[in-house]
């Protein structure tokens, strides 16, 4: 498993027809369907992630479903995580918006970036 966050669990996979690797995200349907902010979230999340193509974003290829769960298909980036920066501004005096996701971690990196 790569990780886990508030929308579910991403794990890397291989591709049998070609090889290649990705990540998929897992979210659980009866989390999701617990509140309609949460549905809101995923599928805003979804969206942008299909729709874009930006560097900052990582693309989602494919989403399926089964009985218990929503599935995206996404490029995997080994190594390219901005979890330790939020962590370090979790760490800080500063406040920390810890409802914005991939926002929140790119805020940090001005306070934990040290120059050498």
């Amino acid at each position: 498993m790569l990780g886990k966050g508030g929308f579910g669990k991403v794990q890397v996979v291989q591709s049998r027809l070609n090889g290649d690797y990705y990540a998929l995200k897992s979210i659980n349907k009866a989390w999701l369907v617990q509140s309609a902010s949460n549905v809101q979230s995923v599928w805003l999340e979804r969206h942008i992630m299909i729709q874009l193509r930006s560097p900052f974003l990582v693309p989602v290829y494919y989403a399926f479903q089964d009985a218990y769960y929503i599935y995206l298909v996404m490029h995997f980036m080994p190594g390219q995580t901005l979890v330790p920066l939020a962590q370090c501004k979790k760490s800080s005096s500063a406040p920390l918006d810890t409802t914005g996701g991939r926002g929140t971690s790119i805020a940090a990196v001005p306070t934990c970036i040290r120059p050498h």
